[in-house]
């Protein structure tokens, strides 16, 4: 069903799968452990954990026992890189492409969408019969088929945004439907990945763990919090509370990782399981002191510590363990995955840009060809800058007016410009940044425009800040979770373009809270020369429990909502903007606006 929904067919072929060897032609004439069946894959990756936010890379205030040992028996890439942003990352992590390929260039409005018509390691794995299972931040779009069940994968709990306003008992999304979780949110996404792997232990499965941790808000439970705030060196209390809660966080996760690698042995899955981790960018926080190595920069910057990252392939009796010193990307990742579980692609529309690091597994000393890796940073505008282009030990970055060169073996925290543009190897290194840059960003289309009606998601939730606002609106709180306050005004509407993909009956349903002093106002919702018009009563809001160690700024606090089905409408498929607004508002009103939900009847 979901191949007739996509825009495309690939095809994949699985190469002697009834005598599968990881590693032939480089253990030839040795017995090699599962040799009949597939690799099962655990992919995980951390939200805003930087470089040095684990002990065995020299924090020594931190506490990562899990991932310490897997860095000792794993195969660890001195030098890998990430994007500088979460959403960017995960996009390249799923194709293997560089992001400004794939249609993802940000972290909102639109614009950490993932194309649907881009192939997902998840959906080549699963053509060739994995089970697929995603449990986590997604955050490369919400609604289907960018969600993901429409990019390949079976089983979905986690949330789809970029930013969650509560950790504990929060509510989350399994599959297309809400749900509601209880406990700490990394824990809730821990469980779920542990089902998943106990319902398919006896078939090939792809288990693909997101964390949101350890990014903002900081809650974290009271035995982690109060270890490091009672431990750590910094006199600043507000300082010390947030390190304290993103320490406390990484040790949950890897407390939770520990959990993983517990079930797989306990269903003696170890010896027949890749377990890869790593993180999506460089630690949040400019001014906080927060261990990462001698690296300059931080999360959203091109910079070594933005997007120099941890990461390590375990793959037990199989991968040797050592450091591997060649320089190797995020985009490198589904290539690898592919390369080891024998899978050749027969076509594709989109290749991919990372290559395969298989050779360099089995063998950390061998080399790859002189390659190029790029990365970008949007800015509000899609522009060649910020970005960088890094090739053997040198790094060219190109930040806001300035175009700056490093040699990283001479000069690892980047603090002396070697640029010289009468150089004509540096101008080489410039011209193929810009020339990469024009490729890469030629096909970016940051419209907006939610796709409605699909049978595998017959309920769509649009967060009304996915919308136009005119009038008074604005948006309250950080980026993703939020809503947009006001409607005072006749004038006041919020306007969203939606894709009807089927036709059909629609129920529409408000999720909203009033403001102080609130007459029942009469909204209106038109789509298609269509009007809705219905009586909003007061709804007061309250905040729900508060685990904030440190005051939020500018997030939405989390709080209760009302719920107002509005009424319904016919629609035939097609392209549609949707508007809201209020039609008598000369009483004092104020409204929350969250979302808008349509539910295909």
């Amino acid at each position: 069903m979901l191949e007739s929904i996509k825009m495309k067919k690939l095809q994949y072929t699985c190469c002697s799968l009834l005598a599968f060897s990881p590693v032939l032609g480089l253990n030839a004439g040795k017995k090699v452990a599962h040799e009949t069946v597939l690799p099962n894959i655990v992919l995980i990756i951390t939200d805003d954990q930087g470089w040095g936010d684990v002990q065995a890379n020299g924090n020594t205030h931190i506490h990562t026992p899990v991932l310490n040992s897997l860095l000792n028996s794993s195969a660890v890439f001195e030098r890998f890189y990430a994007t500088p942003l979460s959403a960017t990352t995960r996009a390249s992590l799923l194709t293997g492409r560089y992001h400004l390929r794939t249609g993802s260039i940000f972290v909102q409005s639109g614009l950490e969408n993932m194309n649907p018509e881009e192939t997902t390691i998840a959906e080549v794995l699963k053509e060739v019969g994995y089970s697929t299972g995603c449990f986590g931040k997604w955050h490369n779009g919400a609604y289907f088929p960018y969600s993901p069940n429409g990019q390949g994968f079976d089983e979905f709990l986690g949330f789809t945004s970029g930013h969650w306003a509560n950790y504990f008992d929060p509510e989350l999304q399994h599959n297309e439907k809400r749900t509601q979780g209880k406990g700490y949110i990394t824990d809730i996404f821990t469980d779920a990945a542990l089902r998943f792997i106990e319902k398919n232990k006896k078939r090939p499965f792809f288990c693909y763990v997101p964390y949101n941790a350890p990014h903002s808000p900081f809650q974290v439970p009271d035995h982690y919090f109060d270890k490091y705030d009672q431990s750590l060196p910094i006199k600043n209390a507000t300082e010390r509370a947030i390190v304290a809660s993103v320490y406390g966080m990484v040790e949950n996760v890897d407390y939770n990782i520990g959990r993983i690698i517990q079930r797989l042995d306990e269903l003696q899955l170890r010896e027949n399981t890749i377990i890869i981790f790593l993180s999506d960018n460089g630690p949040a926080l400019k001014g906080v002191e927060r261990f990462n190595g001698s690296m300059r920069g931080s999360k959203g910057e091109v910079h070594e510590g933005g997007v120099r990252v941890p990461c390590l392939i375990n793959w037990k009796n199989t991968i040797p363990s050592g450091k591997i010193s060649q320089m190797a990307s995020v985009i490198d990742l589904f290539p690898t995955i592919q390369d080891i579980c024998n899978i050749k692609r027969t076509h594709s529309t989109f290749p991919v840009d990372g290559v395969s690091l298989k050779n360099n597994l089995f063998d950390p000393k061998a080399g790859l060809p002189k390659r190029y890796l790029f990365t970008h940073r949007y800015t509000g505008k899609l522009s060649p800058v910020t970005g960088s282009l890094r090739t053997g030990d040198l790094c060219l970055t190109v930040v806001k007016d300035s175009i700056l060169l490093f040699d990283l073996a001479k000069d690892p925290s980047q603090k002396r410009n070697i640029y010289d543009e009468n150089n004509p190897g540096h101008l080489t290194l410039l011209l193929n940044y810009q020339n990469w840059f024009k490729e890469t960003s030629q096909t970016i289309n940051s419209q907006v425009l939610v796709p409605i009606g699909y049978e595998n998601a017959p309920e769509v939730r649009i967060a009304a800040t996915d919308g136009k606002l005119h009038g008074g609106l604005k948006i309250h709180g950080a980026p993703n979770d939020n809503w947009v306050n006001g409607f005072e005004n006749i004038s006041d509407s919020l306007c969203i373009d939606i894709d009807v993909r089927r036709k059909g009956k629609y129920q529409f349903e408000i999720e909203y809270a009033t403001v102080g002093y609130n007459q029942n106002v009469l909204i209106g919702i038109e789509c298609n020369n269509s009007t809705i018009s219905r009586t909003l009563p007061p709804f007061l809001s309250k905040r729900l429990p508060n685990h904030d160690r440190v005051d939020r700024f500018p997030a939405a606090y989390p709080q209760t909502w009302g719920r107002l089905k509005a009424g319904k409408m016919k629609l035939s498929e097609g392209k549609y903007r949707l508007k809201i607004y209020v039609t008598n508002a000369e009483s004092p009103t104020n409204i929350q606006l969250r979302r808008i939900l349509l539910t295909n009847l």
